[in-house]
């Protein structure tokens, strides 16, 4: 996904309510909400002292309302807010089939690939309930969805919109009695039925309880609709629509194959992951064979300009006719496709879409398309093609961390690298100033929610130059060679993170390699890099710099850049592995002073590092 800023007008909006938000939190923190002094009694009294502290940010009452020994992480009580997301959470508690437990749900309308409703189970007895262990999204309640055979209707004339997905699911064997699966709150489901036949259901929040199924394998039909606002990320207007946001039944993300009938307007076209099957003008099919955490599906009174390159068809959907629009749209996709598909693997479909919307707030894979707002284009092209090999052919849920944008921010540099238009160094020469401005809140390894500001700075600027510290330390040659590795040695269906790419790393490069990313995935700290000892001494005809180079703290890996500067300068580059380490070069000239990293090439904090040179 690709961010840009908000406009002035929302920016102000969000900050006023923003700050009211946190003066209630800090109010609701200092009052308790009367939690102590007040007595509860039952699931939903809990429910609802739950929802006024999570709407008032105030993780303190969160805590006073959580059974003695549980250690939930209430961080994203706290942090909600910055994601840009101010819909009001509502809270309640649910039964569960076959069971004497009981749980507690937290739900909102959610947007994509940023926070998801929670779930936690109630502990103590009925009359003083409290909070008990969170089920997180990535924990499976007897069943994961694997395939999608779904129907959209759109109706623009009344902004509504009818699904039925008709869902594969493979039951677990857990402690659980009943199936659970996600669908964003703002849908209303109608119907749910068991292999075609009915079933006990109960939707609540951002969750359907079904009792889960005999079989290993069954298929859980759900029939839900909603009208669409007019702006966001899922959206409706009488000129185009969007389903983004988990619109379909999933289970923590997950991956899984499509297929999807879109029902639209016949002046609209349509669009879904994978391969176009069949359809007429009103109603087209889609089949995505490879397994994808995120679905997308867009239409609209859309002109159309193709071109065929290489056996890919590449299209250009965009709202306002414009053929040099069209023209830099699908130049920058067939760039993009070229360089990653001779470079990394194969583009995986026989075709690829740029989507305008003048709706949509940024920019949006799909892996076979992208859904772009209008102001994005061409610029985000790059990035949302390259998510067709980092989340695509390789699936991230974000639920763990948002390792896949560093991926796509990185493959943008390293396609202006090779198509020859941007700097050789893959850090692009401002690492320094990353360095000495990125936040330090999260480890890389940890961030997942790409609306966040403090998480997407980490996980999309600090992520792209950990990579392209990478390629710094073994090369170019060898870090295409570990991005392949990283392709081909995934399991399809599996989704990925950061500890599959070390292995990749440790496959490609060697053992010696294998804690070579560790400091920088999982020490939310930047290090610096110093001189000590440095001294210069007659070798020869020429003179021989020796010294070490420092790092703080221990741990962190790089490739350190050296310039003896004088009359002839001479450069050298020490691979710092992750402590004090000893350099030695030649200068051919009596040289003045060392330099490190004198182009800023390095993650690193600090400003200029200089030792002056002294004789032995």
């Amino acid at each position: 996904m690709s961010l840009f800023p908000p406009t002035g007008r929302y920016l102000r909006r969000s900050t006023l309510l923003f700050l009211a938000l946190i003066a209630c939190g800090a109010v609701g923190s200092a009052l308790g909400w009367g939690v102590l002094s007040r007595p509860y009694q039952s699931p939903g009294e809990l429910a609802a002292l739950v929802e006024r502290a999570v709407n008032a940010g105030d993780a303190v009452t969160m805590e006073s309302l959580t059974a003695p020994g549980i250690k939930n992480d209430y961080r994203w009580v706290r942090e909600w807010r910055q994601s840009g997301n101010f819909k009001r959470w509502k809270a309640g508690p649910v039964s569960v089939y076959g069971s004497q437990r009981t749980l507690l749900h937290i739900s909102r309308l959610q947007v994509v690939q940023s926070t998801y409703d929670h779930l936690y189970e109630i502990a103590g007895p009925s009359s003083r309930p409290r909070l008990g262990r969170e089920i997180p999204e990535d924990e499976l309640v007897g069943c994961r969805v694997t395939d999608h055979r779904i129907t959209v209707t759109f109706d623009p004339a009344r902004r509504h919109v009818t699904v039925t997905d008709r869902a594969k699911v493979t039951t677990h064997a857990d402690r659980w009695s009943v199936a659970l699966v996600r669908l964003n709150a703002q849908f209303s489901v109608s119907q749910v039925t068991l292999d075609d036949a009915p079933t006990p259901w109960r939707q609540f929040g951002g969750f359907i309880m079904v009792p889960k199924p005999a079989a290993q394998t069954a298929t859980l039909t759900l029939a839900y609709e909603a009208t669409l606002p007019k702006t966001g990320e899922t959206f409706m207007s009488d000129k185009e629509a969007a389903l983004t946001a988990y619109w379909y039944a999933h289970t923590g993300r997950l991956p899984a194959t499509s297929e999807i009938e879109v029902r639209a307007p016949q002046d609209w076209l349509a669009i879904a992951p994978g391969e176009r099957q069949s359809g007429s003008s009103s109603a087209v099919r889609w089949k995505n064979l490879l397994p994808v955490s995120f679905i997308t599906v867009a239409a609209g009174k859309y002109s159309v300009t193709r071109r065929e390159v290489g056996g890919v068809t590449l299209n250009a959907y965009l709202l306002r006719p414009s053929a040099t629009r069209a023209r830099e749209v699908l130049d920058q996709a067939q760039s993009a496709i070229e360089v990653f598909g001779h470079q990394i693997a194969p583009f995986p479909y026989s075709g690829y879409t740029v989507v305008e919307s003048d709706v949509f707030p940024a920019a949006l894979e799909a892996y076979s398309f992208t859904l772009c707002g209008r102001e994005t284009l061409p610029g985000v092209v790059v990035h949302e093609v390259s998510h067709t090999w980092w989340g695509g052919l390789v699936p991230n849920t974000y639920t763990r961390s948002m390792w896949n944008e560093a991926f796509a921010t990185y493959s943008e540099g390293l396609h202006r690298r090779l198509a020859g238009a941007g700097p050789d160094d893959p850090t692009g020469h401002g690492a320094r100033t990353a360095g000495n401005t990125l936040p330090t809140a999260l480890p890389l390894s940890k961030v997942t929610d790409a609306m966040n500001s403090t998480h997407a700075a980490i996980g999309y600027t600090k992520g792209a130059h950990v990579l392209g510290q990478l390629e710094r330390m073994i090369g170019p040659e060898r870090m295409r060679a570990t991005l392949r590795a990283f392709v081909t040695r995934h399991r399809c269906g599996d989704a990925a993170d950061w500890s599959d790419f070390q292995a990749a790393v440790t496959a490609t490069n060697g053992t010696e390699w294998a804690e070579c990313l560790d400091a920088w995935l999982n020490d939310p700290r930047i290090p610096s890099f110093g001189l000590s000892g440095v001294r210069v001494s007659r070798s020869g005809s020429g003179y021989e710099i020796t010294g070490t180079v420092t790092v703080e703290p221990v741990g962190f890996w790089a490739l350190i850049p050296l310039t003896a500067g004088g009359n002839e300068p001479t450069s050298t580059a020490v691979l710092c592995r992750g402590s004090a380490t000893p350099f030695r070069f030649q200068s051919r000239a009596a040289p003045e002073v060392v330099t490190l990293d004198p182009d800023g090439v390095v993650l690193r904090t600090g400003g200029d590092v200089r030792a002056a040179l002294t004789d032995k």
